[in-house]
């Protein structure tokens, strides 16, 4: 930590000298963007600006991708200035903006790297007025720590103990920012306020992290939020100046809701449909860092008798899945036997139906021939097409086409049960 605020305000320094043109021209095809804008303390998209004010070519997308594989790269020359367009830049020495932590950062270095910008948060106003209230950093993706400015300084030592207990045991703390896991992660809302004692806070007032912190332990994610509860102080006398008294409901005492200065450590599961939790409350202040030994090993206890419960109801749901198998595919037989079935009878109805409307035409051609030249055959042919018109048999070609084959009757039924009739 020594380390890095060295580096932090050898930085300011730096800074604060103007850099030219032709500096920045040399430092911005010799140095990646992003760590090109952490030297200066800036965001990467202020170097871009600045790189179009003063004229400065840059890189194009993918630059450093090929000079790592090796692929010659050309850099355009730096052209001329022109008219009244700026020769020198310098960054402003009180900015504060600092890289997010990397993907590869875990356990106690990634407390190190969100730290920075939990400096630079501002805080928000209480949730009953402007009272005293929660850091709120500018980036979402850090460590789930939920803490007044107070605070801070003991969160961070108390997270730092409890994340190298958690190492001590092969557990690194990470955070997911994988969208696809994130989809079925999920971070319960805190309990920052006793609700027997006051009304419910608002959610938008505390900060909420865009990313889970998670500790993988015996092929689970166990969820940490390290937070600062609330309180309520009956007097508003023993608060700051500033702060805004608020009347109890129900009474007619006044009195503040405020950060308590304790904290309280949450584990939970991140997964969709549990609900397990387990938290840790200080006593006093500073004892929630003096437990954090066992902390982690009630953590890697009860990872591993998750594990066994979910191991337990895997083979439970493996095997009634199996049973649900074995009896679909029970159904799915006989459904196949009774399409032959069907398909045959009517095939079968089909034929008969098209031999009798065959005999029939003889019938009718042979009495046809018979009546030709005779003196009543005209009343009788007339009885004759009124005959045939009652059994009028529909083309074979046709009753084919209409004829459903066992494949046919599957696929109406999946039809008919995928669209739930």
């Amino acid at each position: 930590m020594a380390a890095l605020m060295g580096e932090r305000r050898a930085a300011v320094e730096e800074r604060s000298m103007p850099v030219t043109r032709e500096q920045l021209y040399e430092e911005v095809w010799t140095v990646p963007l992003r760590r090109l804008a952490e030297r200066y303390g800036v965001p990467p998209s202020v170097i871009v600006d600045v790189c179009a004010r003063l004229g400065v070519p840059r890189p194009a997308n993918g630059h450093w991708a090929r000079v790592r594989r090796g692929t010659e790269q050309l850099r355009p020359v730096l052209p001329a200035v022109v008219g009244t367009q700026d020769v020198a830049w310098a960054a402003p020495a009180n900015t504060s903006w600092a890289p997010g932590p990397k993907v590869t950062e875990r356990g106690p270095a990634l407390l190190a790297a969100c730290r920075p910008h939990f400096d630079a948060g501002r805080v928000v106003s209480g949730p009953f007025g402007p009272q005293p209230g929660y850091v709120r950093p500018a980036k979402g993706a850090l460590v789930d720590l939920v803490v007044s400015r107070v605070a801070l300084d003991r969160a961070f030592e108390t997270a730092g103990r409890i994340f190298a207990a958690l190492a001590s045991r092969s557990v690194l703390v990470q955070l997911i920012r994988d969208r696809r896991s994130l989809s079925f992660l999920r971070r319960p809302d805190l309990e920052l306020a006793n609700r027997d004692e006051m009304p419910p806070i608002l959610p938008e007032r505390a900060w909420i992290p865009s990313v889970v912190t998670v500790a993988p332990v015996h092929e689970l994610w166990i969820g940490l939020s390290l937070f600062e509860p609330y309180e309520y102080c009956p007097m508003a006398t023993e608060m700051a100046p500033s702060s805004q008294p608020t009347r109890e409901a129900g009474s007619a005492s006044l009195g503040l809701v405020v950060p308590s200065g304790k904290l309280a450590l949450r584990a939970y599961s991140p997964y969709e449909g549990s609900t397990w939790e387990c938290e840790w409350r200080e006593g006093e202040l500073g004892d929630l860092g003096g437990r954090a030994e066992a902390i982690a090993d009630e953590l890697v206890g009860e990872a591993a008798e998750q594990v066994r419960r979910a191991r337990s109801a895997g083979l439970q749901a493996a095997s009634k899945q199996e049973e649900r198998r074995r009896v679909a595919e029970l159904e799915e037989a006989q459904n196949c036997a009774k399409d032959r079935e069907l398909s045959r009878a009517a095939l079968l109805a089909m034929v008969a139906a098209w031999n009798t409307a065959q005999g029939a035409e003889q019938f009718f051609t042979s009495v046809e021939q018979r009546l030709k030249g005779s003196p009543r055959g005209e009343r009788l042919l007339r009885k004759l097409d009124e005959a045939r018109g009652l059994l009028r048999e529909a083309d074979a070609v046709e009753r084919l086409r209409e004829w459903s084959t066992p494949d046919d009757r599957a696929e109406a039924r999946r039809v008919s049960t995928l669209s739930g009739k």
